[in-house]
C-alpha cells in the first residue's frame, strides 16, 4: 500500500525535464504556447501549492489521507454490508461528495453550487446507509443524477477520488 504515497516522490527535477521535454516535442504541431523553460518546482511542490483548493491536489500533498482513510474505509464497509461492488462504490462516492464541496463544481460553479451538491449528497449518503437494500433509494439517486446533468454540473474530482478508492482497494 506504500507504493502509491510514493508515487509522487519518484518525480525529481531530473524525470520531469526529461518528461517536459518530451511532451513538448510531442504537442508541438497542436501550437501550443509553451514557457521558455521547464516547470521550477516538482509536481508535489505544484500539488502542496493547490491543495487548499483542489481535492486532487490535497491527496497528492497528504499521501492520499482521504482515499486511504475514509475511501477505503466505505468501500470496504459497504462491501461487506451489501456484497455489491456498485453499491459499495455508490456509498464511496457519495461519501466523498458529503464530506467536501467537489472541488471541480467549486472551480466551475462556486461554492453555492458546490454546497448545494454536498447537501444533497449527504442526505443520499444518509438514506442509503438507513435502508436495508439499496434499490430503495435507487429512484432519488438517478433524479439527483438526471438533476446534476441537466445543470451540467459534473462532481468529476468525487468520482476521481472514488476511482483511486477502487485502485487502492484492488492494490491491497
Amino acid at each position: 500500500m506504500t507504493c502509491v504515497p510514493r508515487l509522487h516522490r519518484c518525480c525529481g527535477r531530473r524525470i520531469l525535464r526529461i518528461r517536459w521535454a518530451c511532451l513538448r516535442r510531442s504537442l508541438a504541431p497542436i501550437r501550443v504556447v509553451w514557457a521558455k523553460r521547464p516547470p521550477s518546482v516538482t509536481p508535489l511542490v505544484a500539488m502542496r501549492a493547490a491543495a487548499h483548493r483542489d481535492s486532487i491536489a490535497r491527496q497528492w500533498a497528504n499521501d492520499f489521507a482521504d482515499v486511504f482513510g475514509c475511501g477505503l474505509w466505505e468501500y470496504a464497509h459497504a462491501l461487506e454490508r451489501w456484497d455489491d461492488a456498485s453499491w459499495a462504490t455508490t456509498a464511496t462516492y457519495l461519501r466523498f461528495m458529503s464530506q467536501f464541496p467537489d472541488s471541480h463544481v467549486l472551480r466551475k460553479y462556486g461554492m453555492h453550487v458546490a454546497r448545494d451538491a454536498q447537501r444533497r449528497a449527504t442526505e443520499l449518503h444518509a438514506d442509503l446507509w438507513r435502508c436495508s437494500d439499496p434499490i430503495e433509494v435507487q429512484p432519488r439517486l438517478i433524479a439527483w443524477d438526471m438533476g446534476l446533468k441537466v445543470h451540467g454540473h459534473n462532481p468529476g474530482t468525487s468520482a476521481d477520488l472514488t476511482v483511486a478508492t477502487l485502485f487502492a482497494f484492488r492494490c491491497t
